[in-house]
């Protein structure tokens, strides 16, 4: 007995690659179904997939992975409506800002729910994290689409959050050092106030 084990573990020892490979080449051919009998993960099929929805839905929920596949069934199988990107006082103030940029540069630009992380860049991650997703509600930008002014419109209701003000502080802080400028509009104020807020605009970057 003693033998026949040595001899096994020296076909082993000098064959472990070998037997690697093998072991490897089986089960990969198990898993992709390629006998028949495959566990059905991967199954290889004879015809080209026609509707890739039906194939991800056809896939048990327990073996799918939340990926982009999942939010695909999860969309299709959700209804949607559009919604307004602005509030009515916000878009009374972006058509009045628009008129304003047009007639005072027709070169730059008025947008509207911009997020920071589009318009900034920082090398520390953890501060750029910080502000990614935070959006500023009209943006200025320049003929090479270089974000000039950002304005804030702060309704009736927007410091009713505890959070609200260190937000803005954080949107503030982060628009100052990269150069660019903040404004804020409050409700009540005039179309004059709001006029006069741009002229000093116009006037710091042709200065």
């Amino acid at each position: 007995m003693d033998a026949i084990f040595g001899q096994f573990y020296e076909f082993v020892t000098h064959n472990i690659a070998t037997i690697t490979g093998v072991a490897v080449a089986l089960f990969i051919g198990i898993a992709l179904g390629e006998s028949g009998h495959g566990l059905g993960l991967f199954k290889k099929r004879s015809t080209p997939v026609k509707d890739p929805l039906r194939l991800v839905q056809s896939i048990p929920s327990r073996r799918r992975p939340f990926d982009q596949t999942e939010m695909l069934r999860m969309v299709s199988g959700a209804e949607f409506t559009s919604a307004s990107l602005l509030n009515k006082p916000e878009k009374r103030l972006f058509r009045m800002i628009e008129d304003i940029v047009r007639a005072a540069d027709p070169s730059w630009r008025v947008m509207a729910q911009v997020s920071l992380g589009e318009i900034l860049k920082s090398p520390d991650k953890h501060a750029f994290r910080a502000v990614n997703s935070k959006r500023v509600d009209i943006l200025i930008v320049d003929s090479d689409c270089l974000p000039v002014q950002a304005i804030e419109f702060q309704g009736s209701g927007h410091h009713l959050s505890d959070d609200a003000a260190i937000r803005d502080a954080v949107k503030k802080e982060a628009l100052r050092r990269a150069g660019v400028a903040y404004a804020e509009v409050k409700t009540g104020d005039s179309p004059e106030q709001v006029r006069a807020m741009m002229r000093g605009l116009f006037r710091k970057t042709a200065a």
